[in-house]
């Protein structure tokens, strides 16, 4: 297993991984429509463009691997006003079993993050997914704000989001 930048390879294996993190976890604001609707040439244009942004510091990519496929998948995008570019966003997968290594993923991009200028992250998260706002708990994130009845549910109940910031 090792973590690396985000390759040109990887456009299959992360549809396979959204699929995968979407089907594990109900509570993503992401749905099985939204698996259903990604394209293998969406997908390669999408993994391209994030290669391209590695390349000019827009962004920071990085994946765990082994030779097959992707277990978790993370990247901060700098903001693009001029205003806020020492600022960037964290988003972030992780499949269940692969959390340590995921700690280890976004603590590396937290680093290159700051080598190339970000100095404030921030982290927006559904309240209900206990496991990612434990990970960035852990790496020194603090809960900022909150936004009650972000999302509603099909079932009319709301889930508010989070949102966790660290300076570096």
């Amino acid at each position: 297993m090792k973590i690396r930048l985000i390759e040109p390879d990887d456009a299959k294996k992360l549809m396979v991984f959204f699929g995968k993190l979407v089907s594990e976890d109900p509570n993503r604001a992401e749905t099985l429509q939204d698996v259903q609707a990604r394209t293998i040439e969406k997908e390669n244009g999408r993994t391209l463009q994030r290669i391209s942004d590695n390349e000019s510091d827009e962004c920071i990519s990085l994946v765990i691997s082994n030779d097959e496929n992707i277990y978790g998948d993370c990247e901060i995008k700098r903001l693009k006003r001029l205003v806020d570019r020492h600022v960037g966003e964290l988003s972030f997968g992780i499949l269940t079993g692969f959390e340590d290594y995921g700690k280890q993923m976004i603590d590396g991009l937290l680093q290159k993050a700051k080598e190339i200028g970000i100095e404030l992250v921030y982290f927006v998260h559904l309240e209900s997914q206990v496991r990612g706002i434990k990970l960035v708990s852990e790496l020194g994130f603090q809960q900022s704000g909150k936004i009650d009845k972000y999302y509603k549910l099909e079932n009319k109940n709301y889930i508010s989001r989070v949102i966790y910031t660290k300076i570096l």
